[in-house]
């Protein structure tokens, strides 16, 4: 909810808006509520206490969003795309990075990459610095975080904190 509550709002002010995602994003959007990994949990039980107190303190904190549904102009991905962001006139390409998600996708930009919830780039002090707040598998998140040094990358540009190095990351 907290990356794609405004979606719906977003392609009805721009309708020409291009929304790039993952085939099993796609499902979950339609969903239009929290769609949770059987074996999701918080990085760590200091993690938990903090967004725990926050969503409990938060009254617009919801796992609820307005349903969103692709449109016949959105792009739907299934595997690493090195083709579309060229074909839209922007440099880059795009990287399956699940591990706080099983739709969890990165955008590459040069040696940039912006991971969304991949990592985090703030609350390191709470432990388990630069891990998703929830994944649902260490193991797959790890992974994704290899793939993306293989891929060139030196700076990662979470959703939630400052940019960092990805020397970070290991």
């Amino acid at each position: 909810n907290d990356h794609c509550g405004l979606l719906n709002f977003l392609v009805t002010a721009n309708p020409s808006i291009r929304v790039i995602m993952s085939k099993k994003c796609a499902q979950y959007l339609a969903v239009g509520a929290h769609c949770k990994h059987a074996g999701e949990r918080y990085a760590n039980a200091a993690l938990g206490l903090i967004v725990g107190a926050y969503t409990r303190l938060n009254k617009n904190c919801s796992e609820t969003f307005p349903p969103y549904h692709c449109r016949k102009l959105d792009i739907i991905i299934e595997t690493d795309n090195d083709h579309v962001l060229p074909q839209l006139g922007l440099d880059g390409k795009i990287l399956m990075t699940p591990g706080h998600t099983e739709d969890s996708i990165s955008l590459v930009s040069g040696q940039a990459a912006f991971v969304g919830d991949a990592a985090r780039g703030m609350l390191n002090f709470a432990g388990k610095p630069y891990y998703p707040i929830l994944l649902y598998d260490t193991g797959t998140c790890l992974n994704s975080w290899q793939k993306l040094t293989c891929a060139g990358v030196k700076q990662v540009l979470p959703a939630h904190g400052k940019p960092f190095s990805i020397n970070k990351l290991f």
